[in-house]
């Protein structure tokens, strides 16, 4: 399953689940005054009780989620020499000097190989040439980083902005795509 699919899994668990105990919670204050004092106190106390448990369930499943994520990432952004196009390799070895247009286009070229694009990183920084092109690691990370913002947000106000994010598909699929490289590497 991909990185984006579990998490819309573990989203989409909340917020039926959630959904549920909201619509127990509704259906008691509407029907609060057949019901004793002591038992309505107590139901809230168990519904708001189990809202806790959802989120802290919800939490770890993250963690799980997150840490298996980073995990793959490391193991992605691990140098590969599979990664290395002998042929631009020779481009780089000093025997001509590329423009800075070339060493950009090189990038652009590797960028989901990420010693590729260390070694053009190297070459860039060896003559003195500006390099803007980000490795499929840095995208990542930038990505993961801001899920987890998001996920630690929601978490924090179920009724959060945070939380409409990441119950929006279209948009877990932008902040995921970046995590689409670790499901190429394996084809």
């Amino acid at each position: 399953m991909s990185y984006k699919d579990k998490l819309k899994k573990i989203i989409s668990e909340l917020t039926n689940q959630l959904e549920g105990l909201n619509q127990a919670e509704i259906k008691l204050k509407d029907n609060k005054s057949t019901y004793s004092d002591s038992y309505y106190k107590e139901s809230l106390t168990k519904i708001s009780r189990s809202k806790q448990d959802l989120k802290s369930a919800t939490q770890s499943k993250y963690n799980d989620y997150s840490k298996e994520l980073n995990n793959d990432i490391n193991k992605w952004a691990t140098p590969k020499g599979s990664d290395l196009d002998e042929e631009d390799l020779k481009l780089l070895s000093g025997y001509i000097t590329l423009t800075q247009d070339e060493v950009t286009a090189l990038g652009v070229k590797h960028q989901a190989k990420n010693t590729m694009i260390r070694a053009i990183k190297e070459y860039a920084n060896k003559n003195e040439m500006y390099f803007a092109v980000t490795t499929g690691e840095d995208s990542m990370r930038e990505s993961q980083q801001l899920i987890d913002s998001h996920f630690k947000r929601a978490m924090n106000n179920l009724d959060s902005y945070s939380f409409k994010v990441l119950q929006d598909d279209t948009t877990v699929d932008e902040l995921t795509s970046a995590f689409d490289l670790l499901e190429q590497d394996t084809n």
